[in-house]
């Protein structure tokens, strides 16, 4: 008798347990197992409620890509598009396709976000504006933007998201000052002086963009980009200790980001830390994905053995030789690496190595790692 009280007790406390459990919770649980995003899809699609069924359609598009899933990601959204009609919903589409850099489909979704009346168009129109600027369309996207500030004047994003596209047209002052009114906002968003600070570094005004770059880090401290541009701005004045410390922090955030490690290895040559940057190169097979690995492994090392063959010609072989071996050491136990990491809208962010080049100097390889365009 006592035994079966003490089942009924128990099977009471586990009930009463997972009506506590988030249903997020018990999706990703379920996703972890099986690995399975149309299994998860069909999941949601049977809560009853309308409006907490679409908050978990987002939440679980939002674990997919915070974890690195971002191909299942995609195929999620599609099932979204093809099955489900809302504006939340949509809106999470267009973030992924735009992470993907599949800016039309982008456009289309937030097209689909407002039709079905978002309560939130400030928003749609300015990613949209991101999005069409990021297509090609750039006249469009100005048009858009201006028309999203006249109706929505506080609306700092469309501020911000104007700068980027008089930036594309390398029109810095227009630039700024769509800035400067953002500022007059919201003086506490990283977002502004962030690209204050790379508008800055375009135009070679290198403290300017440092001490913006700076200021956005109070307000964010944990944003891999900023610490990113932060470090490639203390490489043109060559503080070259806090560059190193920089990218180190950036690396921390994100460490499979190709563009802050590229930066991080050349910021190495420069400084003439052979040493550390031979133990970097043994590291990068961990850090990011196999092709990019092979890619990027082989305008290292090339610029590596540029950097050597200027300060020490009678080692160069011998460093070559242990590269190679190591390399080869190497291949039979590589895994894999992480997926590439999400496009960033504000970021400056481009291949620190470009192809082709012939023998320079430390100097002339440091001009190569700027990544502002």
């Amino acid at each position: 008798m006592n035994k079966k009280k003490s089942k009924t007790r128990n099977r009471r406390r586990e009930i009463e347990e997972e009506d506590t459990i988030e249903p997020i919770e018990l999706l990703v649980t379920d996703f972890e197992k099986f690995n399975d995003v149309e299994r998860s899809f069909n999941q949601i699609l049977e809560i009853e409620n309308e409006t907490e069924r679409v908050k978990i359609l987002v939440e679980f598009s939002q674990f997919l890509t915070n974890n690195g899933f971002f191909p299942e990601a995609k195929v999620y959204c599609a099932m979204i598009e093809e099955n489900y009609q809302d504006s939340d919903a949509y809106k999470e589409c267009a973030r992924v396709y735009y992470g993907h850099k599949e800016y039309g489909k982008c456009i289309e979704m937030n097209k689909h976000a407002l039709i079905n009346h978002s309560d939130n168009p400030e928003q749609i129109q300015s990613d949209m504006g991101l999005a069409l600027m990021k297509n090609g369309n750039l006249e469009e996207s100005i048009v858009l933007l201006e028309s999203t500030i006249k109706d929505n004047p506080e609306f700092v994003d469309a501020y911000i998201n104007l700068a980027l596209c008089y930036k594309e047209q390398n029109d810095y002052t227009k630039a700024l000052s769509a800035l400067e009114s953002a500022i007059k906002i919201d003086k506490s968003n990283p977002k502004i002086y962030s690209n204050i600070g790379c508008i800055y570094h375009l135009q070679e005004k290198y403290e300017d963009a440092i001490v913006n770059f700076l200021k956005s880090q109070e307000y964010d401290g944990k944003n891999a980009e900023t610490l990113n541009n932060l470090g490639l701005s203390l490489m043109k004045i060559r503080n070259l200790d806090y560059a190193f410390l920089t990218f180190e922090q950036a690396l921390t955030l994100e460490p499979g980001n190709p563009d802050i490690l590229n930066n991080y290895m050349l910021c190495l040559l420069i400084g003439k830390q052979f040493a550390k940057f031979m133990k970097m190169l043994q590291s990068i097979k961990r850090l990011i994905s196999e092709v990019k690995y092979e890619k990027h492994y082989k305008s290292l090392y090339n610029k590596f053995v540029k950097a050597c063959g200027f300060q020490h010609d009678d080692t160069r072989s011998m460093i070559k030789d242990s590269i190679v071996k190591n390399r080869m050491q190497s291949e039979s136990s590589w895994d894999g690496g992480a997926n590439d990491p999400k496009d960033h809208p504000l970021g400056l962010k481009k291949s620190a190595f470009s192809k082709g080049q012939k023998k320079q100097s430390l100097i002339s390889i440091a001009e190569e790692s700027s990544g502002l365009d």
